[in-house]
């Protein structure tokens, strides 16, 4: 008999915590991927963590002062939410490889203290960052608006970096839109189709909601390092051994990197990661000076 049979399989060799989440964080997305294949609704898009709204912003194009859909419940439900199949397979199995470890090693009530004070400060930073860009990016908006002419709108979408937010089908229309304007500054009807992608493009930004759990894995990946520092973990593709303490350092500057320079994917919020790490390390530290000392 071997040691997945003398504990019940897999899921009965994991501890009570990490068996847990595990479990919720797959069936919400069971839940979530039939949901929106049979009955065509967005879970993600009701629970996912939304942005909070400038309050200074009044669009001159839809109705002004529309409010944040921001609820508070969201700091909680955006962490049993994935955006795929990949998304929940890496979040999940770093849950598996590491928080294991590490519920068996500080017990099953810190370790969920761990996991959601990682992912709640992994949103604040977020939404903090969020909202000084979408504020940045607002006032960039009602500037245009107070003296709008093509070679101001040209210029507006390349600061709000535009194709983030739009379809190839709607980049297309703005890019022919701008090309028509500049031959035809006059037109009002161009004005107004100017107008419209802004709004359009920062209601974009304001609504897409964050998902999944990747801030509190990186409060788990943080502690980690701290109880287990030359551990030695490799990338899936880049199967190069490097010791915990050297790993998880160089990942969060990375996530730092690319949420600064925001070259990557706006799906991905590297500032989540930065917080998640952030929040986890300090919760870790002070437990680990007063109680444990793990070599």
């Amino acid at each position: 008999m071997n040691y997945f049979e003398r504990r019940g399989g897999f899921l009965g060799a994991l501890p009570v915590v990490t068996r847990t989440l595990l479990l919720l964080n797959v069936a919400v997305f069971i839940i979530t991927f039939l949901l929106g294949q049979f009955k065509g609704f967005s879970v993600n898009q009701w629970l996912g963590l939304h942005n909070f709204m400038p309050g200074f912003y009044v669009s001159p194009v839809s109705n002004p002062g529309s409010p944040s859909t921001f609820k508070p419940v969201e700091l909680v439900t955006h962490m049993f939410l994935h955006g795929g199949l990949w998304h929940i397979f890496f979040n999940m199995f770093g849950l598996v490889m590491f928080g294991r470890i590490l519920e068996s090693v500080m017990g099953s009530k810190r370790f969920f203290i761990l996991y959601f004070v990682s992912g709640l400060g992994a949103a604040l930073l977020q939404l903090g960052i969020n909202y000084y860009f979408n504020s940045m990016m607002a006032e960039k908006i009602m500037t245009f608006y107070q003296a709008p002419d093509p070679n101001a709108f040209f210029q507006l979408i390349r600061d709000i970096r535009y194709n983030r937010f739009l379809d190839q089908q709607e980049q297309t229309r703005i890019i022919k839109l701008v090309e028509l304007w500049m031959d035809n500054p006059d037109r009002t009807d161009l004005l107004n189709n100017a107008k419209y992608f802004a709004d359009l493009i920062f209601k974009r930004n304001i609504t897409v909601p964050m998902i999944g759990a990747s801030g509190a894995i990186m409060g788990i990946l943080a502690a980690f390092a701290l109880y287990f520092p030359n551990v030695e973990l490799m990338l899936i593709f880049l199967p190069i051994p490097i010791k915990a303490k050297y790993f998880i350092p160089i990942f969060v500057v990375a996530s730092l990197f690319l949420g600064v320079s925001n070259i990557a994917l706006t799906s991905v919020a590297h500032f989540a990661h930065l917080g998640g790490a952030i929040f986890g390390f300090i919760v870790a530290k002070i437990w680990k000076r007063n109680r444990f000392n793990i070599m």
